[in-house]
């Protein structure tokens, strides 16, 4: 075949030049050449060209057969490492040309990748320095006369000219807007080829697969692109592709000298000496991208609950108050719940009046016969809790004790009575019996619990504990003679005063709090062999602190039905999301000390997932002087938001929160200030995420690998030192499929991939995903919380003027609605 065209033959000249060139140097200097390791002399093509250079197509032509299996010169998978995998070698290094905009590692199309999301733009025609970029020794590339390049990319926000990969001087890549452009410069002058006209594919917010193809002797190229979920197709042929100069040593990714920076996420880079084939290319596609879950699949990995349902308004009245009936059908209720009755005609005509189920309620400070039950402190005096001080001053209702068989059977009867009279449920008020009356009055040296303490110890200490903790006959051995031997302390007061000191309190906290558990187990026990079913059961808590040494029986209860003031919404969120680890419902009882507030969280807790009880018959506290008026709040007040719940119940019904992002929260060595601080980053950042749970000291919360494993990324709060050896090894097998940061990696640049939602608008607007687990539809539901408030009187401010951009198409799956 005859060189015939003035073009081809100048273009041959050239490239002979180039061959015969480089040929003397791995010849005579032995040094790296981009199509042959040294020593494996020159060749087919560069001997050729000596011999008859109207050939020379026709060699260059000549590629290896199965180019796909050949290395790449650049193999950059950025799985945490710039390593240079391919034939080149050498490692890259993240650039900053401008402070605070540098590269990071972040979630990628298979697992790590680079993020340049914290640049001030993407492209654009300034000359001042923007972005970061990727730089990598490459000198190896200069001369290459057969070319593809290969990437993943996804751009966040308006790109124009923006380098996704630049060999200067020869040739770059770049996006603009749903274009992609490849040039070269010959001669000093640029010249670039454009895919045009309804080619044009790149997706916004969406990984997009792109790879070029460059034939240098024939002056063709062609370009194609794909997604996670889209074959590679050819978007562009161009030919005349001029011969790009000579002189790059660097490859950069993600910018032009400072100047033109990419905003997005970049991830395997990869640059071959050859041109893959269709078939190849495709390939290489498949083979660098990870299925990822939609939001759907990440929703049916939520914990599944029972008794409730989204849409349920809960009301409670604490006693059989004539204006109830009447005051629950305003707010449009459902279930009845924490109502200290057993009047079975009382419990029959709410459920004939439409009542769906019935709780009643038992307090752990009841009377009891016989006077052994009570708790004791240190002299042995009952003790009373102070806020039942002003309900009878004159016989005060005192603590019982968990460990004293009177109480438990006196609690077994007053819940059976209930379910007799037709009560479906129970809930136990004043939970925590001897911890709290530890806490508050210094108990429980009762017999029982001095055995208790005395057993506790031989079980959990060895004999060497045992002697460094001086206890000399530990059969024999009795607390409260031993805090009067050893520490001279008879006194209730001086108890109280010096017991955080004391070598053994944190083994006696420990053995009351395992104390109240075994109570509660054996209740349970005697409550279902009575009723010959479960009874549910819940307890006056919330999950605000969820510490194992605060909430040691979440396990065993069914729910949580507690107490609170309107907390701050992150803590709300927190206590939600641990509900939610524990496949429990938190049903919030408010303390109502202002209208809005209590408006707000009764939505707050709506759009989480759990259930506020309506505001009326509020317990407002107590203490010596007095007992606080109750609260009844007015249906004129609260019922348009319990209206709104049930006219929209089946957008609440059979939704579940949909996660990517799992935080690991050890409940044994808890981080209130780092679990808020990370849980409020994820929400600015519409991140949609869950809690795993880690703690074993009252109940085990283990790690596994398959339950992390089922989130994209894991978020480690702790120090690795922090989780038992299982837990550890947990986070590590989950570590090799899925992204593990720490708090201090979660930039702009590592949030920016798992953001489910751009939003422009006014702050404090919360945007929380559901969608169903039945996988009848893939309907994305999103529940929009307005948190603005105007400061003088709290009422909500209307927010105008927003705009809301789904992202990550790929999470949302197919059919979305």
């Amino acid at each position: 075949m005859e060189v015939t065209s003035k073009l081809q033959l100048g273009r041959a000249n050239s490239l002979a030049g180039r061959i015969g060139n480089a040929w003397w140097q791995e010849r005579h200097c032995l040094r790296r050449m981009p199509l042959r390791q040294r020593g494996s002399g020159p060749p087919a093509v560069w001997r050729f060209c000596a011999v008859k250079l109207s050939l020379l197509t026709v060699c260059l032509a000549a590629t290896a057969p199965w180019a796909e299996t050949m290395k790449p010169l650049v193999d950059l998978n950025l799985n945490r490492s710039l390593q240079n995998a391919g034939t080149l070698g050498g490692v890259g290094e993240l650039k900053e040309y401008a402070p605070g905009e540098g590269p990071a590692f972040c979630r990628g199309v298979s697992k790590w990748g680079v993020s340049f999301a914290a640049s001030s733009r993407g492209g654009g025609s300034l000359m001042t320095q923007a972005g970061g970029g990727v730089e990598v020794p490459a000198p190896g590339l200069d001369g290459v006369t057969q070319l593809t390049l290969a990437l993943w990319f996804q751009p966040l926000g308006e790109n124009s000219v923006a380098r996704l990969l630049f060999f200067s001087p020869g040739w770059d890549l770049f996006v603009s807007g749903r274009q992609v452009t490849f040039k070269t410069k010959h001669a000093g002058v640029d010249t670039g080829f454009s895919v045009q006209g309804d080619a044009k594919a790149v997706v916004e917010g969406a990984w997009n697969f792109l790879a070029v193809t460059y034939d240098v002797a024939a002056g063709t190229a062609t370009c194609y692109h794909g997604g996670p979920d889209q074959p590679a197709r050819v978007v562009a042929e161009w030919t005349g592709v001029p011969l790009p100069d000579m002189g790059g040593m660097v490859l950069t990714v993600g910018n032009l000298g400072g100047i033109r920076p990419f905003r997005g996420l970049v991830d395997e880079v990869r640059v071959y000496d050859q041109l893959l084939t269709a078939d190849a290319v495709e390939a290489l596609r498949s083979s660098t991208v990870q299925a990822r879950p939609s939001l759907r699949d990440y929703a049916a990995h939520a914990v599944p609950r029972s008794l409730f349902s989204h849409a349920d308004a809960c009301f409670s009245t604490r006693f059989k108050r004539p204006e109830a009936p009447e005051a629950w059908k305003s707010f449009d209720t459902n279930r009845l719940v924490w109502v200290y009755t057993n009047d079975a005609d009382y419990i029959a005509n709410a459920k004939a009046a439409g009542i769906e189920s019935f709780q009643s309620a038992i307090n752990s400070i009841m009377r009891v016969d016989d006077e052994a039950a009570y708790c004791r402190n240190l002299e042995g005096e009952r003790v009373v809790a102070p806020w039942m001080v002003a309900f009878d001053k004159k016989n005060p209702v005192y603590w019982g004790c968990n460990n004293q068989p009177a109480y438990l059977d006196k609690c077994v009867e007053s819940a059976c009575k209930a379910l007799d009279a037709g009560a479906d449920w129970i809930q136990f008020d004043d939970w925590s019996m001897i911890v709290s009356a530890y806490g508050w009055g210094g108990a429980c040296f009762c017999d029982r619990c001095l055995a208790g303490f005395r057993e506790y110890l031989q079980q959990n200490l060895s004999a060497e504990q045992t002697k460094e903790l001086g206890i000399d006959d530990l059969a024999a051995f009795d607390y409260k003679a031993h805090l009067a031997a050893k520490h001279q302390l008879t006194t209730d007061k001086d108890y109280r005063a010096q017991r955080g000191k004391l070598p053994l309190e944190a083994h006696f906290q420990q053995f009351q709090r395992q104390s109240v558990r075994e109570f509660f187990q054996e209740l349970r026990k005697r409550l279902e062999a009575h009723a010959g079913r479960r009874v549910p059961l819940s307890v006056n808590s919330t999950l605000m602190h969820p510490e194992q040494r605060n909430n040691f029986c979440a396990d065993i209860v069914d729910f949580l039905l507690g107490e609170t003031w309107q907390p701050d919404f992150t803590k709300t969120v927190i206590c939600t999301k641990v509900a939610d680890a524990l496949g429990k419902w938190q049903v919030f009882s408010p303390i109502p000390r202002d209208l809005q507030d209590t408006r707000r969280a009764t939505a707050a807790a709506y759009a989480l997932g759990h259930l506020p009880l309506v505001p009326w018959d509020i317990y407002m506290g107590s203490d010596a002087t007095g007992i606080q008026p109750r609260y009844f709040g007015k249906p004129e007040e609260y019922g348009d938001l319990y209206r709104f719940v049930k006219d929209n119940a089946e957008l609440l019904n059979g939704y579940e929160t949909p996660a990517s992002v799992g935080v690991v929260v050890n409940t044994d060595k808890y981080d209130a200030g780092a679990i808020a601080a990370v849980c409020s980053r994820l929400l600015e950042n519409h991140v949609p995420f869950a809690f795993a749970l880690a703690g074993h000291s009252s109940y085990d919360s283990s790690l596994t690998a398959e339950q992390l494993k089922g989130f994209d990324t894991v978020i480690r709060v702790n120090p690795p030192d922090d989780f038992t050896p299982a837990d550890r090894a947990a986070l590590e097998a989950a570590a090799e499929e899925a992204i593990v940061l720490s708090p201090r990696e979660l930039t702009p640049a590592s949030l920016e991939p798992l953001s489910l939602l751009r939003y422009w608008g006014p702050n404090d607007l919360v945007f929380l995903p559901r969608m169903q687990t039945d996988g009848t539809t893939n309907r994305l539901l999103l529940h929009v919380l307005n948190l603005n408030q105007n400061p003088t009187d709290k009422s909500p401010v209307p927010v105008k003027w927003t705009s809301l951009l789904l992202r990550l198409p790929a999470m949302l799956g197919p059919d979305l609605t």
